[in-house]
């Protein structure tokens, strides 16, 4: 079976929230206070023309660059031109030069290299777009509100989910109710943070920062780092087997594979685990029960409880068959794709084979019980696929505090055939006669059928189905190589 991989944001979370806040007012550092008390990342873009800190007049409400690198640690400092001029009616050589003076200014004062940038006045054209690039700007925020929490299709047009002011709670309930874990979702905030002083509601993002902040499904990060992150994701190598991954990059990737999340660090090559899948024939002890009000059901319903997400589980087991009523039925060949696909095939009869009573179910321990468990096994195998044999549990029969074996003949040659044909054998009969012995009788009861006021004392009771799942999840763990780190127990 191939391995179902996607990429995840860091950690295997599949949502990302950002903000990015332009012009470097003073209001920025009240802002930085809030989304470092709820720890949460922003990006803030300056115009390294206003922070000089001889400018007097009408540029004194914004931050001077002796400030920038102690109040801005933890976030993401971005251009925004040097003078904020509306850059569509410049000519794009002084755009240019624009771009290139701000990212050296503010990374002299930053210490790191300045990547990102909004446009002033929401103005841009194609030909700005396509210089981008060349002036090492990995992206661009416009101006306006998607309202949608989809990943950006160009990252020189971004446009984020909202302005502060535009359905912020709303849209963030929306963000946070976003389950489907195969898909990526972003939220990104823009604003400028002196509209908290103009519009006096500094409440109104605190409050978001609030809702946000104790989700463990998000990852809160800069601009750039989400920008830079889905860089490497894209350059990952997967192997057309989908059985290892190759991170050339020098960020680590994390992706979620069947379930499971890994993280690929840089320059490595990572062997991917492939999904064990299992598949489960048997009877009524075994079936899963669809129906939540009926009190009975069986193990193969409950065996995923105790496997990782790397297991993938198909209890095809259904209630009144045999070894020979099931293959009558044309069951078994039915199954011929699900088994090819499989690792393990789990195998349980004995119950209805041994109802004389019934000549479609019945079948002799000794001779047809053992010649249709062959055909079984060799079904199996020609699919390349593993067959496990299971005996089947006690039927609740006790005398003077001892067990009895209802089903002994049919134990017996199951065990036979295993050893002849030198396949593995779970002993269920054995396995739950042994903690019965351990247990009281009240305990022991509390697993049929029985003790819900019927005279049933083959059928198991959800805590009965649930603890023959728990006896064979511990025997393929302690048997089986491949189940060593999938059971869970």
């Amino acid at each position: 079976m191939m391995n179902t991989i996607h990429i995840t944001f860091p950690e295997g979370k599949h949502k990302v929230l950002t903000f990015s806040y332009d012009d470097g007012r003073a209001a920025d550092k009240r802002l930085v206070e809030l989304f470092n008390r709820y720890q949460l990342r922003a990006t803030f873009h300056l115009n390294s023309g206003f922070i000089q800190e001889d400018i007097q007049g009408i540029h004194d409400d914004y931050l001077k660059s002796y400030q920038l690198r102690n109040l801005f640690n933890g976030h993401e400092v971005a251009c925004h031109t040097v003078t904020h001029p509306t850059i569509a009616r410049t000519p794009v050589e002084h755009v240019a030069d624009q771009l290139i003076t701000d990212r050296k200014n503010l990374e002299k004062v930053m210490g790191y290299p300045v990547q990102g940038f909004s446009y002033p006045n929401g103005s841009y054209n194609p030909a700005i777009i396509e210089m981008l690039p060349n002036v090492g700007i990995k992206y661009a925020r416009v101006v306006g509100s998607s309202e949608q929490f989809a990943i950006p299709d160009d990252f020189y047009q971004w446009q984020a989910t909202c302005h502060h002011n535009n359905r912020l709670l709303e849209l963030g309930e929306q963000f946070k109710s976003l389950g489907k874990v195969q898909y990526l979702y972003m939220m990104s905030v823009w604003g400028h943070s002196f509209e908290f002083d103009r519009d006096d509601n500094w409440s109104l993002i605190e409050a978001f920062c609030e809702q946000m902040a104790s989700q463990t499904d998000i990852w809160f990060a800069t601009n750039i780092e989400i920008v830079r992150y889905l860089e490497a994701a894209k350059q990952l190598v997967i192997g057309l087997n989908g059985d290892f991954a190759y991170n050339p990059t020098a960020i680590p990737v994390w992706i979620n594979v069947n379930g499971l999340i890994s993280q690929i660090a840089p320059g490595e090559t990572k062997r991917l685990k492939k999904p064990i899948e299992v598949v489960i024939i048997g009877d009524s002890t075994v079936q899963t029960q669809l129906d939540d009000s009926d009190p009975q059901s069986g193990w193969g319903g409950y065996l995923q409880k105790y496997c990782s997400t790397n297991v993938i589980v198909k209890n095809y087991a259904i209630g009144g068959r045999s070894s020979k009523s099931f293959l009558a039925e044309g069951r078994l060949a039915a199954l011929d794709y699900e088994i090819e696909q499989a690792n393990f095939v789990l195998i349980q009869w004995g119950h209805n084979d041994a109802s004389k009573q019934r000549p479609d179910r019945y079948t002799d321990p000794s001779t047809s019980f053992k010649n249709n468990l062959k055909h079984y096994l060799d079904f199996a195998r020609d699919r390349h696929a593993t067959p496990i044999l299971v005996t089947p549990p006690l039927i609740l029969s006790r005398a003077n505090e001892t067990y009895k074996n209802e089903l002994e003949q049919y134990w017996l040659a199951l065990c036979e055939i295993a050893k002849d044909e030198q396949v593995a054998l779970i002993d269920l009969t054995t396995l739950s006669l042994s903690l019965y012995e351990q247990l009281s009788a009240e305990q022991v009861d509390s697993f049929y059928l029985s003790s819900l006021g019927t005279h049933d004392t083959t059928h198991f009771t959800r805590r009965g189905a649930s603890m023959l799942a728990k006896l064979i999840a511990r025997q393929l763990k302690q048997t089986l190589p491949e189940f060593k780190s999938e059971v869970i127990l």
